[in-house]
């Protein structure tokens, strides 16, 4: 099963968008924007309310270029 991954969506005139897009009946995470302007302000987000399984591997592999220090998922509820 895949996991959750960050997609760069066209909104045209060179303007993109990260939109955070879960696998078919995942779990929606209510501290995540559905989606962001800046790469860097999602990958801070994926990290800290997320585990680095929950994820992807490019999207994992992503968030690790953008957001090297700091623990996954800090700020993870048990409950999601």
């Amino acid at each position: 099963m895949s996991g959750i991954q960050l997609q760069s969506v066209s909104i045209g005139k060179g303007t993109v968008t990260w939109r955070v897009v879960y696998p078919h009946l995942a779990r929606k995470n209510r501290n995540l924007k559905r989606e962001y302007v800046e790469v860097d302000e999602a990958c801070v987000d994926l990290k800290r309310f997320l585990h680095r399984d929950d994820l992807d591997a490019g999207t994992a592999a992503l968030v690790e270029k953008n957001v090297p220090e700091g623990a996954w998922g800090s700020e993870a509820s048990a409950g999601g």
